[in-house]
């Protein structure tokens, strides 16, 4: 109990917070680092490392290497910084930043923000998971990922001001809002399934 500062050492470490607000470094090694509950701060450092903020708000910097970063429950911040990260948001409404790097994005469950960075990105929807704000889609760059059988004949790509705007058709729900990109841009070929 109460707001700790861990840091792992040179090497493969596994580093778990409490209850309270803690600061966890993972420095050198492939680690895996649970925040555990309270609103924690956590750093992967060098090489692959796993990052899970578990309850709370956090906010998980992946830094170097290929990180999987998972936000869990709460509004969390996610970044995966330089590498090809993984970014999972979780329950609620996320921030996620890949950085640089080949970076994917599970927004999840929630309202969330995806910032794919340098790099080819892809974006992951399914159907009832929020509606998420992609604010740096570039064409031909990028890629669009639909899960759970979704596939792109049930979509309808509109142009909303600067935005654009990827539904449903059956039931109108909003999948995703591409900013700063022209609906005729968007074809088929921006899609990939999973």
């Amino acid at each position: 109990v109460g707001n700790d500062i861990v840091a792992g050492n040179v090497g493969n470490d596994t580093v778990c917070g409490g209850d309270g607000n803690e600061q966890l470094y993972g420095n050198v090694g492939t680690d895996i680092m649970d925040g555990c509950e309270g609103d924690d701060t956590l750093f992967g450092g060098q090489d692959s490392d796993t990052l899970i903020g578990d309850s709370g708000n956090d906010n998980l910097n992946g830094d170097l290497g290929n990180d999987l970063v998972y936000g869990n429950t709460g509004a969390d911040t996610l970044a995966g910084n330089d590498g090809d990260d993984t970014l999972y948001g979780g329950k609620d409404g996320d921030i996620l930043t890949g950085g640089i790097g080949n970076d994917w994005f599970v927004g999840d469950l929630g309202n969330d923000t995806l910032r794919g960075g340098a790099g080819s990105d892809r974006f992951i929807f399914s159907v009832g998971a929020g509606s998420d704000i992609v604010t740096d889609f570039e064409d031909g760059i990028d890629s669009l990922v639909l899960a759970g059988g979704l596939t792109f004949a049930e979509l309808t790509v509109t142009q909303d001001a600067s935005a654009t705007l990827i539904k449903i058709t059956s039931s109108g729900e909003l999948l995703a809002s591409l900013n700063g990109v022209q609906a005729t841009l968007i074809t088929t070929s921006d899609f990939t399934l999973i």
